[in-house]
């Protein structure tokens, strides 16, 4: 499976793969798994979304994140 696009806008930006993945992992949670342990093996992924064009608020996420 390939990683992750670092900007994800639709979800046509993602494979078959991603997209199970992501059903799978958010399943896993669901069913009460531990999400601690996942992320001690994955580091969290942390996204966006905006509705409008905006440089500067982008840029502000994007600072707040890192």
């Amino acid at each position: 499976m390939k990683v992750f696009p670092s900007i994800l806008e639709t979800t046509q930006d993602l494979s078959r793969d991603q997209i199970e993945k992501l059903l799978s992992l958010a399943k896993n949670f669901k069913d009460g798994q531990d999400p601690l342990f996942f992320f001690k093996q994955n580091p969290p992924i942390l996204s966006t979304l905006f509705l409008e064009n905006s440089t500067r608020t982008k840029t502000s996420f994007a600072v707040a994140i890192q």
